[in-house]
């Protein structure tokens, strides 16, 4: 999928509710700190020793992460999709299920 594509608005909701304070480890600074002191904040992160969650009246807006977390995220952003696509394709006309697939070729 395009790496582009823009969420529905009630999609990026729903993520915002699931960052709830409890759950995002992490340092925790707000926008006003983070702009004072983001080279300090990179060079934090970048040394792999934590995450830094950025904050705006109480709530979750961002985060710093290291290549490794973003590779994370990418990777499981990305499973998603693959997991939304094969489930639309299994529904569509025409789709074959596996277990006819097996069936047909006896496994």
């Amino acid at each position: 999928m395009s790496r582009t594509t823009t969420r529905p608005r009630e999609e990026r909701r729903q993520d915002s509710a699931r960052l709830n304070r409890s759950r995002v480890k992490g340092s925790r600074v707000t926008v006003v700190e983070a702009k004072e002191r983001i080279a300090q904040l990179i060079d934090r992160v970048a040394s792999g020793r934590e995450r830094i969650v950025i904050e705006r009246d109480g709530r979750v807006i961002g985060a710093l992460v290291n290549r490794r977390d973003l590779a994370l995220i990418v990777e499981d952003e990305e499973d998603h999709e693959d997991i939304a696509a094969a489930e639309k394709a299994a529904h569509e006309e025409g789709t074959v299920s596996w277990e006819k697939i097996k069936a047909g070729a006896d496994l």
